[in-house]
């Protein structure tokens, strides 16, 4: 499951007034939303006719701070009628449709006092991936199954009893349409404070990956790399490292983890000497059922600073680290075809050379076409102007690169806070890690990831204001699932 670095304070819901859902304006427009009782995370339809008038435009407008906005635009049917979808609001919000006076046909202006609001006290719905939804967590990290039916939560509020306030962070397991939290890290004997740090989720929800950190009686150090199994609550040491008296090992021993799709393996990057920085970081597999592991890219001079599976397990996407010595030739982002043991340098400039800074953390395709990565080089494209991390994606086939973190002139923004791309499921998104956006491999559309686009239809605006809090400038990351479903956070 890819990772998503979070940190959401949830708003307070206030206490909303349900008004009738239909109504009609004395020039025989009509306007009606629905559901009745709108759903937080869902969408509302606002639907009506105006006199009837073949393909006419008509605009869907909100009324905010004393005067109407234009949210969306649409033509009606041959009979007049018109249909428009908008998220639910979290405070009541007033709409109103107007069709603008042309030829033939005066101003028409369907109720323009029609109420959208959620009932009393609802709190924020978990729903599924058709629709897309907005998840509050309190800090630190969540992981979401594929069904979006599990969600880990890495918190270091007190979300279950009995909690040793020592303790610094706890991870907790969350079902749809569960109000209790299944706790997974619990204290383990060491008397001095430890915690655990959440790695991975397996997309059917059962298996949890996380790193703990702790203290031996005699006061060494220690790592340990974790899988939990949420049908039989066994934990699970997949490898331990500590620390002796003149070794300091344990901090920096593990990096990026993920379990495949049959939960049958755990990847893991492990630096034997806790240096990740120092090129002798392996990518290992540990097989769940006899517990043996291997080096995964065994007989490989790099090393590996971050990684990404395919589905399928048959594409692994890979930070080199350049090997001792210096030698940079082969350092970047690589892909290896695992049935055939071909692999590609696939992080490189116009002219085909190695860019000229640090190039990691990538995200590949299911198909293995498309590779994102992030890099903090300056010759990749040179609409890069800035000094901050960027975010690529590369098209295996032919090389060909484009620059994701852009401020829509085609120059990158001087904004530091770019964080881990994700390619959706089906390939065709991206999540570029700048200010929630989104791109579209296909057709190179892109935008402010609190609207959605679906295959065929208009991009659809997520609240920008969902339980009172702004996204705009947040630290914030995005996965998507071919625009099914969008999870955005914001720092508190």
């Amino acid at each position: 499951m890819r990772r998503i670095a979070v940190t959401l304070v949830l708003g307070v819901l206030t206490a909303l007034l349900s008004l009738p859902v239909l109504a009609a304006s004395a020039s025989g427009s009509t306007l009606s939303f629905a559901p009745a009782a709108p759903v937080l995370g869902q969408s509302v339809t606002l639907k009506g006719s105006v006199p009837a008038r073949a393909r006419r435009t008509v605009r869907l407008q909100r009324l905010g701070g004393g005067s109407w906005t234009t949210v969306a635009t649409r033509k009606t049917s041959r009979k007049g009628t018109f249909r428009f979808s908008v998220d639910t609001p979290a405070a009541a919000t007033k709409y109103r449709v107007v069709a603008p006076k042309v030829a033939g046909a005066k101003r028409q202006a369907a109720v323009t006092t029609r109420t959208v609001a959620v009932p009393a006290g609802q709190a924020p719905q978990l729903v599924g991936t058709t629709e897309p939804a907005a998840y509050a967590v309190s800090k630190s990290a969540v992981e979401v199954s594929d069904d979006m039916e599990w969600w880990v939560v890495d918190s270091d509020d007190d979300l279950a009893p009995g909690l040793d306030p020592e303790y610094f962070n706890n991870l907790f397991l969350f079902h749809r349409g569960s109000s209790q939290p299944t706790l997974i890290t619990a204290p383990d004997g060491v008397d001095t404070p430890a915690g655990p740090s959440l790695s991975d989720l397996s997309d059917d929800g059962r298996l949890v990956t996380y790193t703990f950190w702790g203290r031996t009686d005699t006061g060494n150090s220690f790592t340990e790399l974790r899988l939990w199994d949420r049908v039989t609550q066994a934990t699970t040491v997949i490898r331990r490292v500590e620390d002796t008296d003149d070794t300091n090992v344990a901090s920096g021993a593990f990096g990026d983890t993920e379990i495949s799709a049959d939960d049958a393996t755990v990847y893991y990057a492990y630096d034997a000497d806790g240096d990740p920085f120092d090129a002798h970081q392996q990518l290992l597999a540990w097989d769940r059922a006899t517990g043996e592991t291997t080096d995964v890219l065994g007989g490989t001079p790099f090393d590996v600073s971050a990684f990404d599976l395919s589905p399928d397990g048959r594409y692994l996407a890979y930070g080199a680290l350049a090997v001792e010595g210096g030698d940079v030739s082969g350092a970047g982002v690589h892909l290896r075809d695992r049935s055939t043991g071909a692999d590609t340098l696939v992080s490189v400039t116009r002219d085909g050379s190695v860019p000229n800074g640090p190039t990691s953390i990538p995200s590949v395709s299911a198909d293995g076409h498309h590779v994102a990565y992030l890099s903090l080089a300056t010759d990749i494209d040179p609409g890069d102007h800035n000094t901050h991390a960027d975010t690529y994606l590369v098209d295996t086939r032919t090389l060909d690169t484009t620059l994701l973190t852009t401020d829509g002139t085609g120059r990158s923004p001087n904004d530091p806070y770019i964080v881990r791309p994700v390619i959706s499921t089906g390939g065709r998104y991206v999540s570029t890690g700048y200010r929630l956006g989104i791109y579209d491999i296909r057709t190179g559309w892109r935008h402010d990831a609190l609207y959605v686009k679906r295959a065929g239809g208009e991009p659809r605006r997520l609240s920008r204001d969902l339980f009172g809090l702004s996204a705009d400038g947040s630290k914030a990351f995005v996965d998507t699932a071919d625009g099914k479903a969008v999870i955005w956070t914001r720092s508190g």
